[in-house]
């Protein structure tokens, strides 16, 4: 348990936000504020204050030092006075803990129902093993919102789902479609199947109708996509049968698909997919893909997690 201090909060599971006082953690602040006051939750703050000494707490032309345990409860001031000039009232807590952010807000994230970070934090680089938004969405207990892009889309923009291939993830479509049916968006099924779409050195895809190995592959794969997006979409009916629904299966790789059809969305929900290449770190490639280039806010289900929803 890391130490540090907090202030009480009451009823349900709240809406928990990092804040650091970069840019990224202002927009996660505002998104945040109008989340909690949309779930009538309430909001918990979390300010992570890193040790002193620390390997890379200097501040460099792309890093802001981080947070010393002093200057956190100026910060959580800070974040206080941002949330409630958004939502008045909103804020039911905050916390303030020594730890590195990633890991103060995993376990923030077991008594929370939603997690919202930026996607970017006092580190101005690219996502990397140890950015918080990748680590948070990475071991998190419920689902965490990564807030990028077009914060403030216009509605009712689509919610976009990402479909794999293979059986329907039942806490994915869930979270999507509680999502869509409170905004009153439709929903975009959305699966991409191509494998060397995009590849410098794709071999030339075969004619549809021409025989041959290969063209049999490429229709095995293709059919099982739309295989795929068809169990989803029947799942989906069952789950919000007036809901308005869409279905998008092309031939491109799965995080093109995504991200392509991000930047015309209000939100995208994403599972936590694949092992990663680190133990502990269990982020499949196409999640880590639209973390980095998505247009717009990116929700990251946990397959085990409770089936909520988040306002888009």
């Amino acid at each position: 348990m890391h130490s540090g201090s907090s202030v009480g909060e009451s009823g349900r599971a709240p809406v928990v936000v990092g804040y650091d006082g970069s840019a990224g953690s202002r927009r996660a602040v505002r998104w945040a504020a109008h989340e909690a006051a949309a779930r009538g939750t309430g909001l918990r703050i979390v300010v992570a204050a890193d040790d002193p000494g620390v390997p890379g707490a200097r501040r460099t032309a792309t890093r802001l030092a981080p947070l010393r345990l002093g200057d956190g409860h100026e910060a959580m001031s800070e974040a206080v006075a941002l949330a409630e000039s958004c939502q008045p009232g909103v804020t039911r807590g905050g916390v303030v803990r020594r730890g590195q952010p990633g890991g103060v807000l995993v376990d923030q994230s077991h008594t929370a129902r939603l997690v919202v970070v930026g996607s970017r934090g006092r580190t101005a680089l690219p996502a990397s093993e140890s950015s918080t938004s990748l680590i948070t969405a990475s071991r998190a207990a419920c689902p965490v919102v990564v807030v990028r892009g077009r914060v403030d889309a216009p509605r009712p923009d689509p919610v976009v789902v990402g479909v794999g291939l293979g059986d329907p993830v039942l806490s994915t479509l869930s979270c999507a479609v509680e999502v869509a049916r409170r905004a009153g968006s439709p929903l975009v099924l959305a699966c991409g199947w191509s494998a060397d779409a995009g590849s410098p050195s794709r071999v030339p895809r075969p004619v549809p109708d021409r025989a041959g190995p290969l063209a049999t592959v490429v229709r095995d794969v293709q059919g099982h996509a739309e295989r795929s997006v068809g169990r989803a979409a029947e799942l989906v009916h069952r789950l919000a049968p007036g809901l308005s629904v869409r279905t998008e299966v092309l031939d491109t790789r799965a995080e093109r698909t995504l991200e392509g059809l991000s930047w015309g969305a209000s939100l995208l929900v994403v599972g936590r997919g694949g092992t990663g290449p680190f133990p502990g770190m269990p982020l499949g490639q196409v999640t880590r893909s639209v973390l980095e280039h998505a247009g717009c806010p990116v929700v990251v289900v946990p397959p085990d997690a409770p089936v909520v929803g988040v306002q888009a």
